[in-house]
């Protein structure tokens, strides 16, 4: 951030609308595109390089045409990849502020903006997130994400701001990501939840409950959980010190058990009130954890 005040930066453009940059990032950390002289050393690697291995091979394993030829194509690709990098200079900026996001795409410089992406926090309502680590045969796979931004309500509907969904590699990221998309949304997510923490403190302090919505394939519910003073309610139910039995997180889901619950035949047969909720299907969820948090110390 240093280097944006300063101006000692790769980025030409800088939004000035989404507040103080808090976080930035590019594709291309280059700052300008290579010097034509530049350009054509590397286009004569990008085509020599391709057509010496396509020579050797051929001279090499003359009796394998058929391998010969697939080397041939794969190479001539290869070489057309190589070639076309050296003649573009393209790339995606991303912009995190204390008022919003921004992912900017340039073209042939950097201050040539050739797309443009902006995300008001004034405009978010609830920022929902999932992920799924994938495993085969117990070895890592993959980790598949999404993040969906909503919109505030209009005549009982939420409009899809932005969203996302892909996936990253990295079993264990250890306070990191390497993966630069997700680490741009999961940025987006912490400064959101700052900005919205900050109009929090002024609904507390006149005494107002704070809700978070809840989302399903059949729609969203309105305020489905709801923290006041040391009491939460959901769908209605109001749970406290007085008929909370059991609260425990299990397999991404949020359980609260009253004391009117009981179970028997290993579950098979439950009685009175227990709440189930995937932690992924609450709106804010990083909001909701610090609110729960400090519910489940009242208890």
């Amino acid at each position: 951030m240093a280097e944006l005040k300063s101006g000692e930066t790769v980025f030409k453009y800088i939004p000035e609308d989404i507040g103080e940059i808090a976080y930035c990032d590019s594709t291309n950390p280059k700052a300008a595109p290579d010097t034509k002289e530049q350009t054509r050393n590397k286009i004569i690697l990008s085509v020599t390089i391709p057509l010496a291995i396509v020579a050797l091979c051929w001279i090499i394993f003359n009796e394998s045409p058929i391998f010969d030829s697939i080397v041939t194509i794969v190479m001539l690709f290869i070489g057309y990849i190589s070639v076309n990098n050296c003649l573009n200079f393209t790339g995606t900026d991303y912009f995190v502020g204390i008022e919003g996001a921004v992912v900017a795409g340039f073209d042939k410089t950097r201050d040539n903006i050739s797309s443009k992406t902006v995300m008001y926090f004034r405009d978010f309502d609830d920022i929902l997130t999932g992920e799924t680590r994938k495993y085969k045969n117990r070895s890592y796979q993959c980790t598949d994400y999404h993040f969906i931004i909503y919109g505030h309500e209009v005549d009982n509907q939420r409009k899809v701001i932005a969203s996302v969904a892909d996936s990253y590699d990295q079993e264990k990221p250890r306070g990191y990501y390497t993966d630069q998309k997700y680490r741009f949304w999961k940025t987006i997510e912490s400064y959101w939840s700052q900005y919205r923490l900050e109009q929090i403190k002024v609904e507390l302090a006149a005494g107002e409950a704070i809700g978070f919505n809840v989302y399903t394939e059949k729609g969203f519910y309105n305020d489905y959980i709801m923290f006041k003073g040391k009491e939460i309610s959901i769908g209605g139910k109001i749970y406290n010190k007085s008929n909370v039995k059991n609260i425990n997180f299990n397999n991404g889901n949020l359980i609260i058990e009253d004391v009117n619950h009981s179970s028997k035949l290993f579950g098979l047969i439950e009685k009175g009130d227990k709440e189930i909720i995937p932690l992924h299907t609450i709106g804010n969820r990083e909001i909701f954890l610090k609110f729960f948090q400090y519910f489940a110390s009242t208890l």
